[in-house]
């Protein structure tokens, strides 16, 4: 992002530099063929070429950049990154609160099961004991009949 930003100054501060250089300098270019067949094109007249065109340019009508423009361009586009930088921060900030929002909804919703599943146990509990039928007592239990030592009869 950064590199971007770098970029663009770069560029917005170059390009009319290099305008208002080549408007100033380039009101006559010269055209030649070297040996080899090439046409080559130049702001000075080559001195082994035999055959120079001069072509003339008429100049352009840009203004030429001054430091203040270039300057104001700095700040326009440092302005326009922060705020980018601020919106940017805005749009997470606003992502986080609404994440935010949507957990506390997601807890309350869960506590509320929560305390309806409590409830349903307890009743349940509440029900088992209320649908316990208390029987009668077991039953008493009787002494034998019969003695607890075996009858000895005793012959004398």
């Amino acid at each position: 992002m950064r590199l971007a930003l770098l970029c663009a100054v770069a560029a917005a501060v170059a390009v009319p530099l290099t305008l208002s250089s080549v408007s100033a300098g380039a009101q006559q270019v010269y055209k030649w063929t070297d040996a080899s067949g090439r046409v080559h094109y130049g702001a000075k007249k080559p001195e082994n070429a035999t055959e120079a065109l001069t072509l003339d340019i008429a100049p352009t009508s840009a203004t030429p950049a001054t430091p203040t423009d270039s300057a104001a361009e700095v700040a326009r586009i440092k302005a326009l990154s922060e705020q980018m930088a601020s919106e940017r921060q805005a749009a997470e900030q606003a992502r986080q609160d609404q994440t935010l929002r949507a957990l506390e909804q997601e807890k309350q919703q869960l506590e509320k099961e929560l305390l309806k599943q409590q409830l349903q146990q307890e009743q349940q509990r509440k029900d088992a004991q209320d649908s316990i039928i208390i029987g009668y007592p077991p039953p008493y239990s009787y002494p034998p009949s019969y003695p607890p030592y075996p009858c000895l009869l005793y012959t004398s």
